[in-house]
């Protein structure tokens, strides 16, 4: 018996977009759709945190309402569609919106096409230190 083995190896290395927006305001992210020859589309947002899986905020798909995933308050989200851009709008961020940002098209048939931005929340934190100061045969 022969055996094969394949190994496939994929790497990107690719900047990935990063958008401020400060402590209780709103941000929206937008995602860029391609045009399409069957107007069968799925569409899908998620949110990756800082060393977390990807989990669906919205998902359109065709002919169903789009939904948000029961994880994501929609009192506090917004999102909306048309043939050329989906839009996510998060009304009043808190500091645990910070993290990853994608949104995955997919046509018919077709895979899915992926974007991505860095949500970076700037509040009213406080970064605070304490030195020890030690001095050796010092004068005052």
């Amino acid at each position: 018996l022969q055996r094969i083995q394949r190994i496939f190896v994929f790497y990107l290395a690719a900047l990935v977009p990063v958008t401020t927006a400060h402590l209780g305001g709103p941000v929206t992210f937008t995602c860029v759709l391609p045009k399409t020859e069957t107007g069968r589309r799925d569409i899908h947002w998620y949110k990756q945190s800082l060393g977390d899986t990807l989990k669906i905020i919205w998902t359109l798909k065709e002919s169903v309402t789009p939904r948000f995933a029961p994880e994501f308050d929609n009192s506090r989200w917004e999102a909306d569609y048309d043939k050329n851009v989906s839009n996510l709008t998060i009304l009043r961020t808190n500091q645990e919106d910070e993290g990853i940002y994608h949104c995955g098209f997919t046509e018919w048939l077709q895979d899915t096409t992926w974007t991505g931005t860095y949500l970076l929340v700037k509040g009213n934190n406080v970064i605070s230190f304490h030195a020890i100061l030690r001095c050796y045969k010092c004068t005052l």
